[in-house]
């Protein structure tokens, strides 16, 4: 057994200059940032730790990575040692995307000082067990390094934010916090896809789509489950946790700030529920359709086409593009979609494989596919 993950060539100090870069570029305090030499040991016991079983089941979880203390820590009476085998029990103590396994350097080597919350100091350093040699490195809740088996590669979130679900207003036209609020749905939804294990296609229409019948589309698209009228639950609730928000700060007093936080903790767990409503319906055979809006009107569609769109195909790191056929571009899902986001301008779609891997594909000319796979990398 090798006592190393194999990594790139200075893919460790790359990654630690990345981290930095990412919050200077915030002022974010850099002080918490351990040393490219801690990094990388914790990310040696971090990958070891992912490929063991607890109960037979595999491990996932986080580790903060900080030097110093933290005020909202479960703090061990006695430090532990870092070692994979000690992490992997520890993994079950902890809630991926709530709790992590606290993680600083001790009298003379790194040790596990607790379990602490992720969002207590962004500026932490984190290593996210996703699955077996699946590793995310963070800065706080950004992805800038990211490990899959025998990858390894340094991510470029500009190439992300330039593969954005919505289509872009024309000049002089268009709602800024509109656009940001589409965005964020159809993140949650490609997290929430992501999440149920499952795979599914998700088909995102384009915005002068809007008011019209999907009928319009039966020669390219057979809707076996056809709503009969959009289902636009995720923006009202966007719009009335917005609308919250707002009273909450114009809270006059504390009973009355109290009574609001209730009820958006109630508009919270409904945005929950529907959004999981909306992505369970991916699942099925066939696609899910939805308007720019993310209003779902149909799902368990087929694609009725047999054109050949050309492929561009991307990852959100700094590596270049590449061209590929349409037959070497996944399976039926992937075509499926690649022939109606090529076909279609201004329409995007979200395919989710059962291993978890997210494309995210936009109309980029007639017949041409611009495919940003492992987009799961960024969650």
């Amino acid at each position: 057994m090798k006592s190393t993950f194999e990594l790139p060539p200075g893919f460790v100090s790359t990654a630690h200059r990345a981290i930095v870069h990412h919050l200077q570029a915030r002022d974010a305090a850099c002080d918490l940032v351990p040393s490219p030499e801690a990094l990388a040991e914790t990310l040696q016991i971090a990958l070891w730790a992912s490929v063991l079983r607890v109960e037979e089941r595999p491990v996932k979880f986080v580790i903060n990575l900080r030097p110093g203390g933290s005020t909202r820590a479960i703090p061990l009476r006695s430090s532990i040692p870092l070692s994979a085998r000690e992490l992997a029990e520890l993994s079950t103590a902890t809630l991926p995307g709530v709790s992590a396994v606290h993680v600083g350097r001790g009298p003379q080597r790194l040790e596990i000082l607790g379990i602490d919350a992720l969002q207590v100091e962004p500026s932490a350093v984190q290593i996210e067990v996703q699955g077996a040699a699946t590793v995310a490195i963070k800065a706080g809740n950004a992805t800038i390094a990211f490990i899959s088996g025998s990858e390894a590669e340094i991510l470029d979130l500009e190439v992300y934010s330039r593969s954005l679900f919505v289509d872009a207003p024309s000049p002089g036209e268009g709602d800024g916090d509109g656009d940001l609020d589409r965005e964020q749905r159809f993140r949650d939804i490609a997290r929430t896809m992501h999440g149920q294990v499952r795979g599914g296609t998700l088909l995102v229409l384009s915005s002068q789509a809007v008011g019209r019948p999907l009928g319009e589309l039966s020669d390219v698209l057979e809707a076996h489950h056809e709503l009969a009228r959009p289902f636009d639950g995720l923006r009202e609730i966007d719009a009335e946790e917005s609308e919250l928000l707002r009273s909450l700060q114009a809270a006059a007093s504390g009973s009355e700030a109290r009574a609001i936080l209730l009820r958006l903790r109630t508009a919270e767990l409904s945005h929950s529920q529907y959004l999981a409503g909306v992505v369970r319906t991916t699942a099925l055979d066939g696609a899910a359709v939805v308007s720019c809006d993310g209003a779902l009107l149909a799902f368990g569609c087929k694609v009725r086409l047999t054109n050949t769109p050309e492929i561009r195909r991307t990852r959100p790191t700094v590596a270049p593009s590449q061209q590929v056929k349409l037959t070497d571009f996944g399976g039926t899902r992937h075509q499926s979609a690649a022939r109606f986001v090529g076909r279609h301008p201004g329409t995007r779609a979200i395919v989710c494989s059962q291993d978890g891997t997210v494309s995210i594909l936009n109309h980029g000319g007639p017949d041409i596919v611009n495919c940003l796979e492992h987009a799961e990398w960024t969650f």
